[in-house]
C-alpha cells in the first residue's frame, strides 16, 4: 500500500480511522439541510455533479466511468443526460 493510500482526508475518531458510513451520511445530511438542498442522493449527490461537469469540461463517457469506478451504461443511466453533448451542434448544422 502507498502512503498516499493510508489517508483519511475526512477520518472517524482520529486521522488514523476511517469515518463510519452512519456518521459520513449525517455530516452530509447536515450540510444539505443547512445549505436547504433536498435530494433523495445524500452520500453520491456529488457523483452526478461531478460526472457531468467532466462531460461539460470534454470528458468522454469512458473517461467518466474509469475514474467513477462505473460501466459505461452505469454512467449515462444513473449520472448523465444520456444525450450527448454533440447533439445540439449535429441540429444547428441541419
Amino acid at each position: 500500500m502507498k502512503d498516499w493510500e493510508k489517508a483519511y482526508l475526512i477520518h472517524g475518531r482520529d486521522e488514523f480511522s476511517p469515518l463510519s458510513s452512519s456518521d459520513h451520511y449525517q455530516m452530509h445530511k447536515q450540510e444539505m439541510e443547512r445549505e436547504n438542498i433536498t435530494s433523495k442522493k445524500v452520500t453520491h449527490s456529488g457523483r452526478g455533479s461531478g460526472a457531468r461537469h467532466a462531460q461539460e469540461m470534454g470528458a468522454g463517457v469512458e473517461e467518466i466511468a474509469q475514474h467513477g469506478n462505473w460501466n459505461n451504461s452505469r454512467v449515462v443511466l444513473f449520472y448523465l443526460s444520456g444525450i450527448p453533448k454533440d447533439v445540439p451542434q449535429r441540429r444547428i448544422r441541419y
